[in-house]
């Protein structure tokens, strides 16, 4: 398993997050790449501190900063990953839950979890990012029938 958090100026939440992690007695073939954006906070100090692979990435972008991750957890020379997990570094997703995900795919090929909404920090998340997440959402919905509010 492969966990990537991209961050941006996270320290706040960066370690709460993969002590989280860690303490969903993630074993030793689990990898935690954060990927950071350019912080200028000690984000990518504090994860390393916290025992993450870190990863920068120059280039603005969730969606880059998910693909660096990807290709940096595939590049592992331990790579034996059976599935990536996307977790956001700033503490809008809750990653006590992450044990209830990969239990769910012992039966499925693609699992999503939801953040609540009161989770994400005003401002963290632009208009354009949140119309796709609610059109791409609404999409999956259309073609699986099941109810999709977040990616």
């Amino acid at each position: 398993m492969a966990v990537v958090l991209p961050t941006l100026n996270g320290a706040e939440f960066i370690a709460e997050q993969l002590d989280a992690l860690f303490a969903q007695e993630c074993d030793t073939s689990w990898h935690l790449v954060v990927v950071d954006g350019g912080s200028t906070d000690g984000t990518r100090e504090a994860a390393r501190a916290a025992g993450a692979i870190v990863v920068e990435e120059p280039r603005r972008g969730y969606g880059r900063a998910c693909l660096t991750g990807v290709d940096r957890a595939l590049a592992l020379e331990a790579h034996t990953h059976d599935a990536v997990a996307f977790l956001d570094g700033d503490g809008s997703c809750d990653a006590t839950e992450i044990r209830g995900l990969v239990d769910a795919l012992a039966t499925a090929d693609v699992v999503l979890g939801c953040r609540p909404g009161d989770r994400i920090e005003q401002g963290a998340m632009p208009w354009h990012a949140r119309l796709g997440n609610l059109g791409v959402a609404f999409v999956v919905s259309l073609r699986t029938g099941r109810r999709v509010q977040d990616l």
